[in-house]
């Protein structure tokens, strides 16, 4: 992105020949709810690459995956516990994996489970959340082959799917395919929530608030849109806001400043959680996408949030102490600037 577009990242605009930039909401949510058929399908989990499984293969895939979901509750006192970091852009992410281990990999054999777990810390957490150089290639390939070769003595079967594990493997009959799509998976439900989760105890010290646990989560995630931009590809000609774009142009859509656009939020900049007492912003709010791409996740991500929420407020007192001159991360997700969370019971 060049440097007049990051100068004007609030406005709409073509970045060059080919990118097209939409920050205000109601672009964002004209084009991927309302002009969908403007866009190429694509999958955000089930693709190999850059290339989606087969739409009948991902549609069923989803709906294992939203079953799963809806029936999932984890242990936030297990997780929280299980989670051997305090600092930002780390102990989100470790507390997500845990919470969601049994819906990750299911009875699975630890070995399994260790190398995810890894997989979290030496990859996920250093090259997309804190958006660092990779480095260590060999231990990467390393990790990536024991769980194809761990993926391999899986048992799974297409009417009983049980967890993330199930869902990779019958979504594609190669291994290591189903590996590629179980990373992905891993990634959207530890890099997203880890860094929700981090927000919103960093919010929890900030703002005081006599608001339901539902209203301060839902305002926590509009306030910082974890998902801070979203990636869509045109599939034909036409113009939004002004702007002219043709097949195969690629929109980035600003989601956090769709989420505060003030022509929509009034006092889009300000924490206020007393805004979801409407119906309005429930209609509004972009965090986890509108339409046929919309996350499927979402009422698990919430459910999740609330959980961790009233569970911290009401059993510890929370600090955050941030490292002088850090700021928050941008990118697919947005991490909070690098500090430490101490979590101290009380009494």
């Amino acid at each position: 992105m060049n440097h007049y577009a990051m100068t004007k990242w609030r406005s709409d605009r073509r970045i060059n020949s080919r990118f097209i930039w939409l920050a205000s909401h109601e672009a964002v949510e004209t084009l991927i709810r309302k002009r969908s058929t403007d866009l190429q399908w694509e999958s955000g989990f089930f693709r190999i690459d850059e290339k989606s499984l087969p739409i009948d293969d991902v549609r069923t895939a989803n709906r294992g995956l939203v079953n799963i979901l809806n029936s999932y509750r984890g242990d936030v006192a297990r997780a929280l516990g299980s989670a051997d970091s305090n600092r930002t852009r780390s102990m989100g992410h470790l507390i997500a994996f845990e919470y969601f281990s049994g819906m990750i990999a299911k009875n699975r054999d630890e070995q399994l489970l260790g190398a995810l777990r890894a997989l979290v810390r030496d990859e996920i957490i250093p090259r997309d959340v804190r958006r660092r150089r990779y480095r260590n290639a060999k231990r990467q390939a390393s990790n990536r082959r024991q769980i194809e070769d761990l993926l391999k003595v899986c048992n799974t079967s297409n009417e009983d799917q049980q967890d993330l594990v199930d869902i990779s493997l019958t979504a594609t009959s190669s291994i290591d395919e189903a590996a590629e799509i179980l990373r992905r998976l891993v990634l959207s439900t530890v890099g997203f929530l880890g860094s929700a989760v981090e927000w919103l105890l960093i919010d929890s010290t900030q703002y005081s608030t006599n608001s339901p646990s539902e209203w301060f989560v839902q305002e926590s995630l509009r306030f910082h849109s974890p998902a801070w931009r979203l990636t869509r590809s045109s599939a034909n000609s036409s113009q939004i806001n002004g702007l002219s774009y043709s097949a195969n142009d690629v929109f980035l859509l600003n989601i956090f400043s769709a989420n505060r656009d003030e022509n929509v939020w009034n006092g889009g900049d300000l924490f206020m959680p007393d805004r979801w007492s409407s119906a309005a912003a429930t209609n509004a709010t972009l965090v986890f996408g509108k339409g046929v791409r919309s996350c499927p996740a979402q009422k698990a991500a919430v459910k999740f949030l609330e959980e961790v929420y009233d569970y911290t407020r009401n059993t510890f007192d929370i600090k955050f102490r941030k490292n002088p001159m850090s700021r928050g991360l941008v990118g697919t997700i947005s991490a909070p600037p690098a500090g430490l969370l101490s979590l101290s019971a009380r009494g």
